[in-house]
């Protein structure tokens, strides 16, 4: 016999599903269902950005070089049928187009995608002259170290672009501007906003060598990268990357019209114990710098945040 209802003469009715007791773990805290915890999964990994993501902006970059080189040889004249009438301008253009198109296309997707807040951080404060000298002496020491490195590697196609003005803005001013804005602002935020500073180092870096291709000038990339994202978080600014991108690329377009892009430190130094010595004191920055990004990688997201959000790029405390 079941039990009667003493008021009504009724079988007591059992709780529903929803409203039965939550399950708990040792300590009394609820823990989540198991559909829950399911759905936040299935959460977890549609967040953005995951690997998908990270391609899907590679395809939205060279889909966008694609446009720029058919834009450029459209609408700059052709000399006799034979070339470009003015390589320059074509290249300036092109890139131009690339850039801009790159740049909305990644944002429109990251929002697309459910991400908000700021893409890049525009601090003023972040100019720290001390750090831009720190900066810059970097990228010419790993210059130096990374020169037997890429000398194994296909030399790089830079010399076709040849010379002049229009070359001289693609290169110094829109490729700083705009890589800047899309690898150190949407691919590093995003990645730290998600995954922590460590990855976002590491990865806006790889993501920025794969955008250029060729090998000689990926591997390069990569570790300018690696400066570049360094330099970003400890500044808190995107500004001093941008600077100090331009001065990088201003070395290169240099060296490139002065005919000395292919050429070695080695063959500039042709004595060996002063190659070597000048090798081993760029080295030992290097290896002394890494300490320093060492620290800023290694800190919790929560801390870089602060200190970006500061803008001064200085410790707790300093």
């Amino acid at each position: 016999m079941k039990p009667m209802d003493k008021e009504h003469g009724e079988e007591p009715r059992k709780l529903p599903a929803e409203a039965a007791e939550p399950h708990r773990d040792a300590a009394g805290a609820e823990k989540p269902s198991a559909a829950e915890t399911a759905a936040s999964e299935r959460g977890a990994r549609r967040r953005f950005p995951h690997a998908g993501d990270l391609l899907a902006l590679l395809g939205i970059f060279f889909l966008a070089q694609c446009i720029g080189l058919f834009v450029g040889r459209l609408f700059i004249p052709q000399a006799d049928g034979a070339g470009a009438g003015d390589p320059g301008r074509m290249t300036a253009l092109s890139s131009l187009v690339c850039y801009v198109l790159s740049l909305w296309g990644m944002l429109f997707y990251r929002r697309m995608r459910g991400a908000r807040g700021p893409f890049a951080r525009f601090s003023l404060r972040g100019l720290d002259p001390s750090l831009l000298l720190r900066g810059l002496l970097l990228l010419l020491a790993a210059g130096v170290v990374l020169e037997p490195l890429l000398s194994l590697l296909p030399p790089s196609p830079m010399g076709s672009l040849g010379n002049g003005g229009w070359i001289l803005v693609s290169v110094v001013l829109f490729a700083p501007f705009f890589e800047e804005l899309i690898c150190r602002g949407v691919v590093l935020e995003s990645l730290r906003a998600r995954y922590g500073v460590a990855a976002a180092w590491l990865g806006s870096s790889l993501f920025f060598g794969v955008m250029h291709i060729d090998p000689q000038l990926s591997v390069n990339a990569f570790f300018m990268g690696l400066i570049f994202a360094y330099i970003y978080m400890r500044a808190g600014s995107i500004w001093p990357v941008m600077i100090l991108h331009a001065v990088n690329n201003a070395i290169a377009y240099l060296a490139l019209v002065l005919g000395a892009d292919s050429v070695m430190l080695s063959e500039l130094i042709p004595d060996p114990k002063l190659y070597w010595a000048v090798y081993a004191v760029a080295a030992v920055i290097c290896v002394v710098s890494a300490v320093g990004i060492a620290r800023t990688v290694g800190r919790p997201a929560s801390v870089t945040e602060r200190h970006a959000a500061g803008g001064d790029g200085r410790p707790d405390g300093q």
